[in-house]
This record gives C-alpha cells, structure tokens and sequence, in this order.
C-alpha cells in the first residue's frame, strides 16, 4: 500500500457564510452540481430568540437527507488510537470531513480566545500541518495548523461538553447520493408563506427538534425576525457593539441575496 502522506479534500465556497455549521455543510455539497436544485428549497425561513440571535431555521446540517454526518466520543478515539492525528489521517483519507469544536487559544490562526466549530480538510504529514476552515479574524476562510496545536485545543476543548450540542463528541461528515432529494415547488411555496405569516415551517429538516414549549415560544419567525433587527440597531445606537448583531445584519443580507 501506498501510503500518502498529502490529501485535502475538495470543497466550494459557500452561498452562506454567517455560521461556519452552514458554510462547512454547503462547502462539501456543492461539489455535487446534481444536488443544486435541492438546495433551493432551503435558506427561506428565519428565526430569532429573545430578539437577540438569528438564524435559519430549515437547514441543519445534522438533519440534511445529503450529509452523512458520524458521531464519536473523543475520549473513545483516543482509547482505539495511539494519537488523535492517526484517528484524523485515517479518516480524512477514507474521504470524511472532520468538524468538532476546539479552544482557539491554542491555534495561532484565530488571534482569538474561547471555544468555536472548526472543520478539518486536509493534512500535510511531511510539515505536520492540518488544513482548516472557520471564521479567522472576522472573515469565513481556510487556513492551516500544526498538529501539536491542534492536540492541545482538542484537549482542552473536551471540558466544553454541551457546546453547539457536540456533547464531547467528533463529528464525520461526507456526502450522501438520496433520489429523493430535489426540488420542491410546494416547499418553496410553504416556506414563503410560512414566512409571510410569520410561523414555524413543518415537514422539513428543521433545526428545531429538540426545542421546547417555552422556547418556541420566546421566538420570532420569517418576516417578524425584522423585529430582531430593530432591536440591534437599538442597542448599537445606545452605544453597544456586540458580535450578534454583525451576525444578524450578514444573516439577514445573505437571506436577501
């Protein structure tokens, strides 16, 4: 056997670029030109909670009939392999997209503190460099890391149990051919009036499923999450600048576009 010791696997860049787990997502499907027509059916509806974080609300990259998406707990890798980078080679060589949340701390390319998603495309044995992609100083891209680096954000980062519901896990993504996954005119049209009316879609991949009574009811959806803009704008006009808002405001123009 040959043994490789460069693979990046391909990727495109992404029509959503505001949270990395869209961006991450549509950056392995569109390498699939017959799966752009399913796409359109996303991207419609909106929601915000408490006025204050906006987002899509049916695609969700968990739930997407398209993306195989593998769940496993980081402490188990490291009781089958003799170091995380043999786990990462391996299965970025067998074709997966690695995504798992890590410190940023600890890897030189952010500039930044605290724990965020990252996901992993590539290797470099020879330079011991991993190939990244995530938000580096404000701006959605891909840049590279060293293999020590990585081991020590992914340790640290185990402490953050709940965060973006990874519960201490890595995740596995790759695509997945499904027949049934087209476009849906009545979808669309739903979605729209969902929108208009200012509801919760139903019966598509939603990302709302383990959303409770109250919670749902602490949400705007489709065009009232123009309330959630307002409300920015407030607090940015009272003095406030915080990160939420640039994410609403890009979020709001990319659903435009």
């Amino acid at each position: 056997m040959i043994e490789v010791n460069t693979i990046i696997l391909p990727r495109k860049e992404s029509f959503i670029k505001t949270f990395p787990k869209d961006s991450n997502a549509l950056s392995i499907l569109l390498n699939y030109k017959s799966e752009y027509p399913w796409m359109m059916n996303n991207f419609i509806q909106l929601t915000s909670y408490d006025d204050y974080y906006l987002d899509f609300c049916d695609f969700w990259y968990r739930n997407c009939p398209l993306l195989e998406c593998q769940r496993i707990k980081i402490e188990l890798i490291y009781k089958g392999y003799e170091s995380i980078h043999d786990f990462i080679i391996e299965v970025i060589g067998q074709g997966y997209y690695i995504y798992l949340p890590i410190l940023r701390e600890y890897i030189s390319a952010y500039q930044a503190n605290g724990v965020h998603d990252m996901l992993i495309f590539g290797f470099d044995k020879d330079k011991r460099r991993y190939y990244i992609s995530d938000y580096f100083q404000g701006h959605y891209g891909d840049r590279s890391c060293s293999f020590q680096e990585l081991e020590k954000a992914i340790d640290i980062g185990q402490k953050e149990y709940w965060f973006n519901g990874f519960r201490g896990c890595i995740e596995l993504l790759s695509y997945i051919s499904e027949e049934r996954a087209k476009f849906e005119e009545w979808r669309v049209k739903e979605s729209v009036r969902d929108y208009l009316e200012g509801k919760p879609n139903s019966r598509w991949y939603e990302s709302h499923a383990m959303w409770t009574e109250e919670e749902t009811k602490r949400r705007r959806f489709g065009i009232m999450c123009y309330d959630t803009i307002y409300n920015h704008l407030n607090i940015l006009k009272e003095g406030n600048i915080r990160g939420e808002a640039d994410a609403a405001f890009l979020l709001m123009e990319e659903h435009k576009k």
